[in-house]
């Protein structure tokens, strides 16, 4: 197990707690995620929405949410919201004076699994803005203590979901009785804000002491921002409603399920050297693992093109390291290699402006990921044309033919 400290929104304590969950639900591995909150808003599901949708669209994934409504904290748009992007949602209320309040992300696959415990909330302010803390634990399911450890949280969710008289499954019909009832606290994030509050919806509802009235002021500490909502993306019926479908000859695979027909809005291509092909020059030098998005002869500048227009649109993070500040994106591209369709793979894009003044002069790398790194090593593709490029629809495609030159 490895344990590690997230003490939000301070950069040197690892920033947001939603690049971690951004993180587990891009994850292949992946394949349950479970949270247990006291509130769950639009202002903060809506900032991970895509990734919420994306992870429920992928064949044998489900999530669950168990979400309480105390204390003021829930609102009619994250609970209309919560019920478009989980796979199931569950209401906790006991009348009287408990409180639910847990703050507890679970992510889990079949051999590895994350836990998040902390004081964050699925707000904005508790995955981005407010002062929060929270223990990151990483488990190693082979392990016997990390299983055993997943196992009691696993069974902690199960007893709250199964007691069927302080938890019922959210529906629109319960949604609609709970916000019509004065006995439960219902709020609307739309009722009372003026184009000048409009702040006020990342403070999870509550309004601080103006800085010139108050005998506090700013704080000095280096904190990471937040990103603007964004309009989620919700899924359409039925699951999986993604492009892909299981393919049943080769465990792992994916086939198309629609035509591929798309339209390219924006491209680069570039010739595989050896590094990028991952085929080292001397045989005991390690391999890359990357491939540097150069020029490549392509109308570019290549220094802003991947950061701010190929892959401009995503929810880039920011990591402190010790060459520099680096940003990196999670992306899901469609993978053809030599006429053979690999399905969707999801691929680490990093861009670090302090590598242009070194011997590299590429700021932005792509990273295989082990799958298609081992591939390329075991069939030499130097020479070979790699395309990536950004479909009309909004997806990417990465592609790798023969010698010939793909234009």
């Amino acid at each position: 197990m490895k344990i590690s400290f997230l003490g939000q929104p301070v950069t040197a304590f690892d920033g947001w707690v939603a690049p971690w969950l951004q993180e587990q639900l891009r994850d292949p591995h992946i394949h349950e995620v479970r949270v247990a909150v006291a509130w769950a808003k639009r202002s903060g599901l809506a900032r991970v929405a895509d990734d919420l949708t994306a992870f429920n669209e992928r064949t044998g994934t489900v999530s669950s949410l168990l979400v309480g409504i105390d204390e003021g904290g829930a609102t009619k748009q994250g609970l209309q919201l919560a019920l478009e992007l989980f796979d199931r949602v569950y209401i906790f209320h006991e009348p009287g004076s408990r409180t639910y309040h847990p703050k507890v992300y679970m992510a889990s696959g079949l051999q590895t699994a994350e836990l998040l415990v902390g004081s964050n909330n699925m707000t904005a302010g508790g995955l981005y803005a407010n002062y929060e803390a929270a223990l990151r634990c990483q488990l190693d399911l082979t392990n016997a203590e990390d299983h055993a450890l997943l196992t009691q949280v696993t069974d902690w969710f199960d007893t709250l979901r199964d007691d069927n008289n302080a938890c019922k499954p959210l529906t629109a019909e319960l949604l609609e009785t709970l916000i019509n009832d004065a006995r439960y606290n219902i709020g609307d994030e739309d009722v009372g804000r003026q184009p000048s509050q409009a702040t006020l919806e990342d403070a999870d509802g509550i309004t601080t002491d103006p800085p010139t009235e108050s005998v506090f002021s700013g704080a000095t500490i280096i904190k990471a921002g937040m990103p603007p909502p964004l309009r989620p993306r919700l899924r359409t019926e039925g699951k999986p409603a993604n492009r892909y479908k299981p393919d049943p000859t080769v465990p792992g695979a994916f086939l198309p399920t629609t035509n591929d027909s798309f339209t390219s809005s924006l491209r680069w291509q570039k010739k595989l050297s050896k590094a990028d092909a991952q085929q080292p020059t001397v045989q005991r030098t390690k391999r890359t693992g990357n491939l540097k998005l150069s020029q490549a002869g392509n109308a570019i500048d290549h220094n802003t093109y991947f950061r701010n227009d190929l892959f401009g649109d995503l929810p880039w993070t920011r990591k402190d390291t010790k060459g520099g500040t680096k940003e990196e994106v999670y992306v899901t591209f469609a993978v053809s290699i030599a006429g053979i369709d690999h399905g969707p793979h999801q691929l680490k894009v990093d861009h670090a402006s302090h590598r242009v003044a070194g011997q590299s002069n590429v700021p932005t790398w792509l990273h295989w990921g082990p799958e298609l790194a081992q591939l390329l090593h075991t069939t030499n593709y130097t020479g070979a044309w790699v395309t990536i490029e950004r479909r009309a629809d909004g997806t990417y495609r990465l592609e790798i033919r023969g010698n010939e030159d793909p234009t």
